[in-house]
Order: structure tokens, then sequence, then C-alpha cells
């Protein structure tokens, strides 16, 4: 066999590039890719020794036959991921509880721990108390930001908001929110959205 002469011998490269690629783009499409990349280069389709600016074309290939293989997100690791954009406090260090009601419902918020986290609990108090001021003139706009718009009964809720009562109350842990109404499609309301957030916040809420 010929000497490279310097140039890589990238054959066990192309070959784990080869797969990745065939996986995810379809045996006929893939060899298309192959041959174009191996005639950009000038080379023939078998040859093995690769130019330096051929090595990095065929490595941008694999890392976007990479990129379609990768698994998705999860809407609990989203909502976990993407907590501190509304919400203030550690979700690690923190719990939101639900508990249905005949008349609506109460959510909370509370520290994990037993040991004092006097900061965690004060960020608590304060977002719980600023996002019930906000219920109550019908802004759900931080819950359908993280869960998003089309979370069960925020519509309902939205919309009926003038027939409910919000009160925001603080706790010696954290603090809560209760959801009032004599209307029993808002108290369904509240319950399909109290079981939604329990569905998305995964094992950073439980029911009461």
């Amino acid at each position: 066999m010929a000497e490279s002469h310097g140039t890589p011998d990238a054959g066990p490269f192309l070959h784990a590039s080869a797969s990745l690629l065939q996986a995810a783009f379809g045996r006929l499409f893939f060899l298309s890719q192959c041959r174009g990349i191996a005639y950009a280069c000038g080379m023939h389709a078998s040859t093995f020794h690769l130019h330096a600016p051929c090595v990095r074309l065929l490595a941008a290939a694999t890392l976007l036959a990479v990129s379609t293989l990768a698994p998705a997100q999860t809407p609990q690791e989203h909502v976990h991921g993407h907590g501190h954009d509304v919400m203030p406090f550690d979700l690690a260090r923190t719990v939101h509880v639900f508990r249905m009601t005949d008349d609506g419902g109460v959510q909370k918020v509370v520290v994990r721990s037993e040991a004092a986290q006097p900061q965690q609990v004060a960020m608590i108090q304060h977002h719980l108390a600023s996002e019930a001021a906000q219920f109550q003139q019908g802004n759900f706009g931080d819950p359908a930001h993280l869960h998003g718009a089309g979370m069960p009964g925020l519509r309902e809720l939205q919309a009926g908001v003038a027939q409910m009562r919000i009160d925001y109350r603080a706790l010696p842990d954290g603090g809560e929110i209760r959801f009032r109404s004599h209307d029993t499609k808002l108290v369904t309301a509240v319950h399909r959205w109290f079981g939604a957030q329990l569905s998305e916040h995964g094992a950073d809420a439980r029911a009461e």
C-alpha cells in the first residue's frame, strides 16, 4: 500500500460516521451524501485517506446525524430545567404541593428540608404573593410561559376569573395560593390545571 505522506488515515472515523449517517437519514440519502462529500474532496468514495478539509466536512455531517438521534426532552425535564425563568427559588430545594377542594384548590410551595432556609422561604413568599395578585387580574402568563398556553383548564380560568376568589397566605416554610369559586365549571378547571402541573413538575411536586 502506498504511503499517505503525512495525510491522516481517517478510515475508522469514516466508518463510524457512515453508520451514524445511515441510521439518521436512510440508506439512499446516506449514500448520496457520502458520494457528494467524496467528489467534493476530489476523491473516489472508496478512498480512506482524506485531506483535512474533507475530515472537517464529514465531521459536520456526523454532528448533524447525532443531533437528529438525540432523545427529546420530557415535559418534566423542561419544567425542572426552565423553572428559573419564572420562579426565583430553587426547585431542587422546594416542592409544589397541590390540594383539590370542593370549591377549587390550594397550591403551596414549601422548602423540602426542615433546616432553616430563610432565603428560599422569602423568595417563595414574594413570588406567590405576586402571582396571586396577577391571577386575580386574569394574568396567568408565568405558568403559561413555563407549561404552555394550552394547559388544561387555563383558558377557563382566564375567562372566568371574575367569578373566582384567589388569596395568598404566607406559611412558616413557604406560602400558598387558594382558588375558590361557586361555579362548578371553574372548580373543574382548577382541578384540571392542578393535574397538569402535578404531571409536568414530576418529582418537584406532590398531591395532598
